[in-house]
């Protein structure tokens, strides 16, 4: 019994360990990046086409929120996401885990990221499109 206890407390052991060792949910390799065009770039959106994964992030503890505005160009279809919590922080939103951020294969998509004070999230705004391929 005490030897079963041993191996079985061993094997226990080595599989939280192999957890612990594993890599962070967070390592995506990103298709794009785009950062708002304040001087020192306080935002950024990262858009990765497989799975239509995008995260926004905040770079700087500056009393702004970064807003991230995604348009595939079918009517009524766009979000935008928001990321409140401070410098260091990011707000990730993927079509595998929620449809509604399903977007459209083979097409251009619009990216906006932009910085929000006090309700108005039209600062340092920086735009453009990305090719969303089918994988």
């Amino acid at each position: 019994m005490r030897k079963t206890m041993g191996a079985l407390l061993g094997v226990v052991m080595a599989g939280a360990f192999s957890v612990a060792a594993a890599p962070s949910a967070s390592a995506i390799t990103w298709d794009h990046t785009m950062k708002t065009k304040d001087d020192n770039p306080g935002g950024i959106i990262k858009f990765r086409d497989a799975g239509d994964v995008v995260e926004i992030c905040d770079l700087q503890a500056d009393g702004y929120n970064v807003v991230g505005v995604v348009d595939d160009g079918v009517w009524g279809h766009g979000y935008k996401i928001k990321e409140s919590r401070g410098q260091g922080h990011c707000t990730r939103v993927d079509a595998k885990k929620n449809r509604e951020y399903d977007l459209s294969e083979n097409r251009y998509v619009s990216f906006m990221v932009c910085l929000e004070k006090g309700g108005d999230d039209s600062y340092f705004c920086h735009d453009g499109g990305w090719l969303n391929k089918k994988r």
